[in-house]
C-alpha cells in the first residue's frame, strides 16, 4: 500500500497545531510552546523529506504545504505582537507582504489562470530569517537564552528582507503578468 496521504496528512497536522501554538503563547506556557513550535519545524522538513525521497508529491501537498507554512508563521508573528514581544510596524509589513503577494496570486488566477508560485531565493532567504527571528523570541520567552541583544538587529534585518522580497515578488510578476498579456492580445 502506496501511503501517498502521509506528507499531506503531517502539513495538515502542522495547520492544526496552529491554535494550541497560539494558545501556549497568550498563556505563558512559553517551553512548551517552544518545543510545538520546533515539531512545527521538524514535520515541514519531514513532509517534504517524505514527499521527495519516496516519490509521494501531489498537487494538494504542493499548495497546502505553502499555506501551512504562511498561516504558521503569520499567525506566530501576530501572536507574538500581542504579548509584546514584537513591535506593531514589523508585525504589519509580515503580514501586508504576504498580503500583498496573496492578493497577487488572485488577481494572477483571475486574469492570467494557473498561478504557478516560484519563490525567489530572496523569499525563501526572508522566510528563513523570519523564522530564526519567531524561534530567537521562543527560546528567550522559553529562558533558554536571553536574545535582547540579538532581536533587535534580527528585526531590522527581517524588516528589510520582508520590504525587500515584497518588492521583488511584485515586480517580478507585473513583468511576468504583463508579457503573458501582450502575448496573448
Amino acid at each position: 500500500m502506496k501511503l501517498i496521504w502521509l506528507p499531506n496528512a503531517i502539513t495538515i497536522l502542522r495547520m492544526v497545531m496552529i491554535v494550541p501554538l497560539a494558545w501556549l503563547l497568550l498563556t505563558d506556557h512559553f517551553v512548551v510552546a517552544l518545543w510545538l513550535a520546533l515539531a512545527a519545524g521538524i514535520s515541514d522538513a519531514l513532509d517534504g523529506l517524505l514527499a521527495k525521497l519516496f516519490k509521494l508529491q501531489t498537487t494538494m501537498g504542493g499548495i497546502l504545504d505553502p499555506i501551512a507554512d504562511k498561516l504558521f508563521l503569520l499567525s506566530t508573528v501576530c501572536v507574538l505582537y500581542a504579548i509584546d514581544v514584537l513591535p506593531f510596524w514589523l508585525t504589519l509589513i509580515i503580514v501586508l507582504r504576504d498580503v500583498v503577494i496573496l492578493a497577487g496570486a488572485f488577481f494572477w488566477w483571475r486574469l492570467l489562470g494557473m498561478f504557478i508560485a516560484e519563490p525567489s531565493w530572496l523569499g525563501k532567504f526572508t522566510t528563513l530569517f523570519q523564522i530564526a527571528m519567531v524561534l530567537f523570541a521562543l527560546f528567550d520567552l522559553a529562558n533558554y537564552f536571553s536574545a535582547d541583544n540579538y532581536l533587535p538587529l534580527m528585526q531590522l534585518a527581517v524588516l528589510l528582507l520582508t520590504v525587500f522580497s515584497g518588492v521583488d515578488y511584485i515586480v517580478r510578476y507585473s513583468i511576468k503578468a504583463k508579457s503573458l498579456l501582450d502575448a496573448k492580445q
